[in-house]
């Protein structure tokens, strides 16, 4: 019991801490695509093909008519993993002589989960947004405070200043005065506070913490 008290003290203490973190045009951790062209029902939302976008990714511009800059927008696909669950699960019901009712529920929802379309598959990872002009770093400084850390990409050595807690990375100009453009990194927190609006999971995380360690 003592267990089951500090998991949802320390899951209560998480979650009164996310509204520090900063969400970037309200879009929120765990909205999906579709959820994010409601939020911008006059957007013209683009497919970016970047170089580095895996299958189990998602890249997408985001401007239109009132929107500040431009938005860049990366998704997690989760359907490569459902895929490969709908296998197996196709396949253990086809070695069973009588498939069970669990057997049969877990075929189906894989393959609904596999075969998802776009607008609810994808799940917003990250967000960048790219004014229409570079902003003074001092103004970031005056609004998030001193940042946790400054120092140069190991991509490509461009500067930045990172702010934690707020899940706020800052790429710089050369001469380190103006920010180019942010990204909105969810936190931890974050994806808590998502996980138990959307799927209840945090329950779920509780009892199988709480059967392991009892």
């Amino acid at each position: 019991m003592k267990i089951r008290q500090l998991l949802v003290a320390s899951v209560g203490l998480a979650l009164a801490t996310v509204s520090c973190a900063e969400t970037l045009f309200d879009i929120q951790a765990l909205d999906t695509l579709g959820d994010i062209k409601k939020k911008f029902p006059n957007a013209t939302i683009t497919v970016v093909k970047a170089a580095w976008v895996r299958e189990n990714q998602g890249f997408y511009s985001l401007e239109g008519p009132g929107q500040p800059g431009k938005l860049m927008l990366a998704f997690n696909d989760d359907r490569p993993s459902w895929r490969e669950s709908h296998e197996r699960a196709w396949n253990a019901m086809s070695k069973a002589s009588e498939p069970t009712d669990g057997q049969k529920y877990w075929e189906n929802f894989t393959a609904t989960k596999a075969h998802a379309d776009d607008e609810s598959a994808l799940t917003i990872s990250w967000v960048r947004w790219i004014p229409p002009s570079p902003i003074p770093l001092e103004r970031y400084r005056s609004k998030y405070g001193a940042p946790d850390k400054c120092g140069f990409s190991d991509v490509d050595l461009t500067p930045y200043c990172t702010w934690t807690q707020r899940g706020l990375f800052a790429t710089l100009s050369d001469d380190k005065k103006s920010v180019m453009f942010a990204d909105g990194l969810y936190t931890r927190d974050e994806l808590l506070a998502a996980n138990l609006r959307r799927y209840g999971a945090i329950l779920d995380w509780l009892n199988s913490i709480e059967r392991k360690t009892t």
